[in-house]
């Protein structure tokens, strides 16, 4: 209940920040800070997501509706999968884009986490 909350300040925030621009002071320092931020949050929003993951494994071991405890496991391994995707992608890839392209090449993060999203 913390987190999504916490994960919405964070990336309105990093909106407020992108849009002062680097002329303010400790500017970099509060982008990398909203970023960790954001970046944990995602995380922790993992966490149940594996804990799920976990359990369906087990219930599909022990219980008598293995066949459909298998399908649940499969379909939530995908979810997981495109979940992991997305983060990666919006929150590494997409900074990294920022951090290594020159003021020219700056629109392919843009484009990159448009995409993505």
């Amino acid at each position: 209940m913390i987190v999504i909350p916490l994960q919405v300040v964070a990336n309105i925030a990093q909106v407020v920040i992108d849009e002062t621009g680097p002329y303010g002071q400790d500017w970099m320092t509060w982008k990398q800070v909203f970023l960790l931020v954001d970046v944990v949050c995602c995380c922790a929003v993992l966490f149940p997501i594996i804990w799920s993951v976990k359990n369906l494994r087990e219930a599909a071991r022990i219980g008598g509706k293995t066949a459909v405890n298998l399908m649940k496991l499969t379909l939530f391994r995908q979810y997981y999968i495109v979940v992991i995707c997305y983060i990666y992608f919006t929150r590494v890839v997409v900074y990294a884009l920022e951090t290594i392209s020159s003021y020219k090449y700056l629109w392919t993060s843009v484009v990159t986490g448009e995409l993505v999203t």
